[in-house]
């Protein structure tokens, strides 16, 4: 499903860049790395595995370039162990997902040697699901934990919720750019929204370490 989603976002951002390939420079990359949440409101699925699509362009004449940035994270943990009416105990997993959407403007910097920095930011929305999965709460679902308080291990919560606030991003990247189209480099990303999930206020961004390659035109 991810990946999916990934294809067709990067389909998405190609068409522009390939009907204005004349008028516009811009970059094209894939992202992955880690995205680092607050400890004390996501543990244990504070550190999650982090995907992404990036894009930025711009005419000669600009100032600085417009970027969109679609961004998945995910992680699951064992919790706890639910037991059955019938006796029977299962593990409860903790799941949490994120999609972030981040428009904004980024400035890029060419430096010796062949090396280039950057600068952007702007808004993002973080869309964040929560929810638990145990084969013990009836028909895969019902009953649950609470979910910022998961060291309680206390059954007393609904198992799903979810929410799409607003926020705001900044990032910095350096990288290279070899036989004039390829690129490569790591890039460190700041994203804050807070969501509202089971009446509790958190905050969905965090801290983002991501390597990218991708194509210069």
């Amino acid at each position: 499903m991810i990946l999916k989603k990934l294809l067709l976002i990067l389909t998405l951002l190609l068409i522009p860049s390939i009907t204005l390939a004349g008028e516009l420079s811009g970059n094209l990359n894939i992202l992955y790395g880690y995205k680092y949440l607050n400890d004390g409101d996501w543990e244990p699925v504070e550190d999650q595995t982090e995907l992404g699509v990036s894009m930025d362009f711009k005419k000669q004449n600009w100032p600085v370039s417009i970027a969109l940035e679609f961004l998945h994270s995910d992680e699951r943990e064992y919790v706890s162990d639910t037991i059955t009416p019938r006796g029977n105990i299962y593990p409860v997993y903790f799941d949490v997902k994120m999609d972030e959407i981040a428009l904004g403007v980024r400035k890029n910097i060419s430096l010796q040697h062949n090396i280039n920095l950057f600068f952007g930011g702007g808004i993002t929305m973080i869309r964040t699901k929560i929810y638990y999965k145990s084969r013990g709460f009836g028909g895969g679902g019902g009953g649950g934990l609470d979910i910022f308080s998961v060291a309680n291990q206390e059954v007393n919560r609904a198992t799903s919720d979810e929410d799409s606030p607003f926020g705001f991003w900044a990032s910095a990247r350096l990288y290279t750019t070899f036989a004039e189209h390829y690129n490569i480099g790591v890039q460190v990303r700041w994203s804050k929204a807070d969501v509202t999930l089971v009446d509790e206020d958190v905050d969905a961004g965090g801290l983002h370490g991501l390597l990218f390659v991708g194509y210069h035109w």
